[in-house]
């Protein structure tokens, strides 16, 4: 649970699928950091989603020292580690996700919010294998403008609090993905961009849900930290 749109929606799906959510993970940093597989912007308020979906919520830092891992890696068993800044990007997600095993034994899949990145879809399902878990993403391969238009009709609230695209500059940030959608789609006809942020354009952060057991309990967008990396 990354706390933007995308896991937000996939894990309402998994449930509308029957699945029940036992547990959340998150990969958390106070400050920002380059990653190929998590987000890291405004992770600092995610705790709060286990009173939005009652379950626990196990989390781990995301260390600046994480290695994004190389295709050939994923062959091999991963070697021992002695301390978590030795561990690369896939190392830190089979290390929490064994954590909430441990504790949560009925645990017997892991929900994630890939569309169209193989390198995450890879890697999640290389740690679900390893720790006999399936994995499941709702989104994977969907139509992101459909996708899109799903969490908007769903009244998702979620607002962007990262930008790295040509259009996308500190005057978006904070503002909803419902009241972008339209510039969003100019966008993609004009540089071609993933109306979704799939290719990393930008990064989101759910502030409130219909599907929440408690709504609307998080802190004013003044206290969100917005990241812009133009």
């Amino acid at each position: 649970m990354s706390g933007g749109k995308d896991s937000t929606y996939a894990a309402w799906l998994a449930q509308r699928s029957g699945h029940e959510i036992v547990a959340l993970a998150n990969l958390f940093t106070a400050q920002e950091v380059d990653s190929w597989m998590y987000q890291s912007a405004a992770t600092d308020q995610v705790a709060v989603y286990a009173k939005c979906f009652g379950a626990p919520m196990y989390r781990s830092p995301l260390t600046a020292g994480i290695r994004p891992q190389d295709d050939a890696l994923l062959l091999q068993q991963p070697a021992t580690v002695t301390s978590i800044e030795q561990i690369d990007e896939v190392e830190l997600l089979y290390t929490l996700l064994h954590r909430v095993k441990k504790d949560v034994p009925d645990l017997g899949g892991v929900v994630s919010g890939a569309i169209l990145s193989n390198y995450q879809r890879l890697r999640i399902e290389h740690v679900c294998t390893r720790l006999g878990l399936v994995s499941i993403a709702p989104l994977w391969e969907r139509h992101q403008d459909e996708a899109l238009q799903e969490m908007i009709d769903l009244e998702i609230d979620a607002v962007l609090v990262k930008v790295a695209a040509y259009g996308l500059d500190k005057r978006h940030l904070g503002k909803s993905i419902a009241e972008l959608q339209p510039y969003l789609r100019s966008l993609a006809t004009k540089y071609g961009i993933n109306v979704a942020g799939e290719g990393g354009e930008y990064e989101s952060f759910t502030r409130n849900a219909p599907f929440f057991k408690v709504y609307a309990i998080f802190s004013p967008l003044r206290d969100i930290r917005l990241t812009n990396r133009l």
